[in-house]
């Protein structure tokens, strides 16, 4: 939680009570990403602020959104910087140009010219040019990991069940995710449970493992 007595003054980023209040965040992002009103942010909270005094600050959101149709409730990360005046629209155009994944909210990366902001939608990153792919379940189920339980347990065995979660998230540093597997073997019908773990980096970290993705993959917990 920060405190309005945690808040420094930065003549350079004035805005920066503001994007730290909460309340007012989860309004802002209600106006900018769901006028219509069929989406409706319950609550805002700060995961993360990495701040550069007189330069940016990092603010990750997560958010809780319900579906006023369905009455689903999700989750949505937001990776945000702000910039001194009129320092955005620059960084924003940058942004533009990466090959970005279209989240639920609609855009991958948008300008908030009043607040000099520049806000990534989960999955979507400055720099974890992975995060896409490893938070994805089809992608991870279809074309990452068939072939790595094939090398680690045979041909046989194919991949029936997978679910994924992030565990661990620090905006354009690191990301950490959790799958949960179930195997058949196609000859036998057994069955074979496991978690693996995943972690995709901003530096050539990732290049170690057997995926050409940035991501490095472990496995936890096998049970039979």
């Amino acid at each position: 939680m920060v405190l309005d007595d945690d808040i420094p003054h930065d003549a350079a980023l004035p805005q920066l009570a503001d994007v730290l209040n909460r309340s007012k965040m989860k309004a802002l992002f209600q106006a900018e990403f769901f006028p219509e009103g069929r989406f409706r942010i319950e609550a805002c909270s700060i995961e993360r602020v990495k701040y550069k005094p007189g330069k940016n600050c990092l603010v990750c959101y997560r958010l809780e959104i319900r579906d006023r149709m369905t009455q689903q409730v999700f989750t949505q990360r937001l990776s945000t910087r702000i910039f001194e005046k009129g320092g955005a629209i620059s960084r924003f155009k940058k942004a533009q140009l990466q090959n970005g994944v279209m989240p639920v909210l609609g855009r991958g990366v948008s300008h908030l010219p009043a607040l000099d902001m520049v806000v990534w939608v989960f999955p979507n990153d400055r720099k974890l040019q992975g995060l896409p792919k490893i938070t994805d379940s089809i992608y991870l189920k279809e074309k990452l990991l068939p072939d790595l339980m094939r090398s680690a347990f045979g041909p046989e065995w194919i991949i029936s069940e997978l679910s994924n979660e992030v565990v661990h998230y620090v905006p354009e540093h690191t990301c950490t995710v959790r799958v949960s597997l179930r195997l058949k073997n196609s000859e036998s019908n057994r069955t074979k449970v496991m978690t693996l773990y995943g972690k995709t980096y901003y530096n050539e970290e990732g290049e170690r493992s057997p995926s050409d993705d940035g991501a490095a993959v472990g496995r936890r917990d096998p049970a039979h």
